[in-house]
């Protein structure tokens, strides 16, 4: 029967305990943002987390935190309400208002800040760079790749078929020239079916990335995370008019992501496209001016 009073903190242990059958970092993410909801909708039975509790609740947590993004909270207090509307517990699918607030989360690294960047990173790290600047791939992508991944012969890289990525669809990713020539010597030189050492142990390969990347940022006085080098990529591949589909299936996200967050707008950008509009507009000119002079 739809719309049984049940507490929400109960349903919330509830979906909380099924979070641990999935990847630890999942259940980590779980816990921390179902316990902050567990905290403000302890009184609240289910059927009553209604768009203006959840905006009320938006509200204490800017009054704690001015600025934070609540995109993750909203991510799992839906993935709450929804279970309990497929158990039948609440009566109607939830709407939750998306406030899309401004996040300086992710940004393009200019050039001065990737020599920079170079000239502090060992060479592990320098390489890993490199592949992230130049193919687009996310980190744990990359520190978990496979010499049975690689396609030798048509130079690209199957994406998704041991590991399972973000988005959990497979995709071919072309082997930059920048880092070919290392992907073959070392591939001649590994004794191991992984690139990366310790690939084998994701949550090792991951530390040793972390612990030598901060090293090199503060070094380097560079303030940026690893993911940077992702939009960094994906904003090159933009400004090169590389067409959209193909960036699309390349990094393995939506267009609308693409354009909406990834690829970003400098003002060298605007000054290009403006004096482009000029030079179309002149040209056009020109050409009728020619055509009157050919008919006079």
């Amino acid at each position: 029967m739809r719309g049984r009073r049940i507490n929400f903190n109960t349903f919330a242990k509830q979906i909380l305990e099924r979070k641990k059958l999935k990847a630890y970092k999942t259940f980590l993410g779980a816990r921390v943002h179902i316990t902050r909801l567990m905290d403000f909708f302890a009184g609240y039975e289910l059927s009553e987390i209604t768009d203006q509790a959840w905006s009320d609740y938006c509200n204490w947590r800017r009054e704690q935190r001015p600025g934070c993004v609540l995109f993750d909270d909203r991510k799992w207090l839906m993935c709450i309400l929804l279970a309990a509307y497929y158990e039948g517990l609440v009566p109607r699918k939830p709407k939750l208002t998306v406030y899309h607030e401004p996040s300086d989360r992710g940004r393009e690294l200019s050039r001065d800040e990737i020599r920079r960047l170079y000239a502090h990173a060992i060479p592990a790290l320098r390489f890993q760079i490199d592949i992230a600047l130049y193919m687009g791939l996310r980190k744990q992508e990359m520190l978990t790749l496979d010499w049975s991944q690689f396609d030798w012969d048509s130079r690209n890289v199957e994406i998704g078929r041991i590991v399972k990525t973000k988005t959990k669809k497979k995709r071919n990713v072309p082997i930059s020239p920048v880092v070919l020539e290392r992907f073959r010597s070392r591939h001649r030189v590994s004794r191991s079916p992984k690139v990366f050492p310790h690939a084998h142990d994701v949550r090792r390969s991951q530390t040793e990335n972390k612990r030598t990347w901060y090293t090199c940022q503060r070094n380097a006085g560079v303030d940026c995370c690893w993911h940077d080098l992702r939009h960094t990529c994906a904003t090159w591949l933009v400004r090169a008019n590389v067409p959209l589909p193909v960036i699309k299936r390349m990094l393995g996200m939506s267009i609308k992501i693409l354009l909406e967050i990834y690829a970003h707008v400098s003002g060298d950008d605007l000054h290009s496209a403006s004096k482009k509009i000029s030079e179309n507009v002149v040209s056009k000119k020109s050409r009728k001016v020619r055509r009157k002079l050919r008919a006079a």
